[in-house]
């Protein structure tokens, strides 16, 4: 058996899961509740819903722009933890997505017309 199965199998749980699904399943709920209890998560909803309305009510939009930013940032790191490469993958992929960047963000900006 290869060291990367025993590893695998090492690290699951009584219930058969592996360790990361467990964890992901904790920050999904932690997730939940902050958008569905909390101050601020009701104030990412609210500008989601209307920015404008939002405003008028005293929610700082940058703030909560900055904060779904950062939300985003620390779900794709551990989306990147979570997901290490295949064996067989190529380890130099990271080269094409860089190139591909300028393309997304260019494509990106077609989104932000001024109404």
């Amino acid at each position: 058996m290869g060291l990367a199965r025993r590893a695998c199998l090492a690290s699951k749980c009584s219930s058969g899961q592996p360790d990361h699904v467990r964890h992901h399943d904790v920050l999904v709920a932690i997730l939940f509740a902050f958008f569905r209890y909390s101050r601020m998560g009701l104030a990412m909803r609210a500008v989601a819903f209307d920015q404008e309305v939002a405003l008028a009510q005293g929610v700082s939009v940058g703030f909560v722009f900055a904060l779904s930013w950062a939300i985003a940032g620390a779900l794709a790191t551990v989306a990147g933890c979570s997901c290490p490469p295949a064996p067989g993958s190529d380890q130099q992929l990271w080269i094409i997505a860089l190139k591909a960047l300028p393309v997304i963000i260019l494509g990106g900006l077609d989104s932000l017309a001024v109404r």
